[in-house]
């Protein structure tokens, strides 16, 4: 079984990993609303559209890397570091009438290193049911993903459906035509280790060409709601003092590639005091994902 940091983390992961391709400025589990253009930029300007093709594939390859400390009345209980290093292949599978593709998915690599010894045993477990692990998606030409699905798996049942309910996504590309210096932002709500929060993610646009665009990404959050996972628990008063997660980064798209190249980082916060049976403890956490994808050649 499975204990529960480790489980943790590994969701942790997944958030990370289960990045819909072949967008990889689309964050995971994020249920979003229709995207806003706040600037549509200079001119000339024109639509942002991947160019699906049938036969379409490439090797994706990832780092994750995730710091976590935890502090309780100020004293540290915890601080490990986990790193994760994968590569997937992908493959366009089918292309419909409306532009949409089928996107095929496996890992052919997969590895998690974790800084506490006595979980190390459990993660290489789960790196070798990784391992082979395949997916499919479809995808649209703005990169919003319209179906997902997992093929035959020996992972727990509980990472399946982390997997499947972390990979909504935000629609990266706009609808409407724009130039350098465009941005726009995509609302909506996610569930963070099960602490709801509201975010936004604000694209730019700071190269275009026919062929491709980068995009500069700043992501901000709120957890107006996050006592609201507390509400539940008995004999206890919790209340949360401070909660947030942002970060940023860069991310490029070739219209005519589903493997992504993207740089960015992640900060989450959490400060709260747990109070029951005539006592309080001020808990806090911090977590620090750094994420890379690129094509492997």
């Amino acid at each position: 079984m499975i204990r529960p940091i480790t489980r943790s983390l590994l969701a942790s992961v997944v958030l990370t990993i289960v990045v819909a391709v072949p967008a990889s400025a689309q964050l995971a589990g994020l249920d979003t609303l229709e995207t806003e253009l706040i600037d549509p930029g200079a001119e000339p300007r024109q639509e942002l559209r991947y160019r699906f093709e049938e036969g379409q594939s490439g090797t994706m390859g990832m780092e994750v890397g995730i710091a976590m400390s935890n502090l309780m009345d100020g004293a540290p209980v915890m601080d490990m570091e986990m790193l994760m290093s994968a590569e997937v292949d992908t493959l366009v599978s089918e292309v419909y009438d409306d532009g949409s593709a089928r996107v095929e998915m496996v890992y052919t690599s997969y590895e998690l290193a974790l800084s506490e010894a006595l979980a190390q045993a459990e993660l290489d477990l789960v790196s070798d049911m990784f391992v082979g692990l395949e997916m499919w998606q479809v995808v649209d030409p703005m990169g919003t993903v319209l179906e997902v699905g997992l093929g035959d798996t020996d992972l727990p049942p509980e990472l399946q459906q982390e997997m499947l309910d972390t990979t909504t996504a935000t629609q990266p590309l706009p609808a409407e035509p724009v130039g350098l210096g465009a941005r726009w932002v995509a609302q909506g709500s996610m569930d963070a280790e099960g602490i709801p929060m509201q975010l936004a993610v604000t694209s730019e646009v700071i190269e275009l060409d026919d062929d491709s665009v980068v995009l500069g990404l700043t992501i901000a959050a709120d957890a107006e709601f996050a006592s609201s996972m507390f509400d539940e628990l008995p004999d206890a008063d919790v209340s949360v003092g401070r909660f947030f997660m942002d970060g940023g980064g860069e991310v490029s798209v070739d219209f005519d590639s589903i493997v992504p190249e993207s740089d960015a980082e992640i900060e989450l916060v959490l400060e709260m005091t747990v109070g029951g049976e005539g006592m309080a403890v001020d808990v806090a956490m911090d977590v620090l994902t750094s994420m890379l994808v690129f094509p492997v050649e």
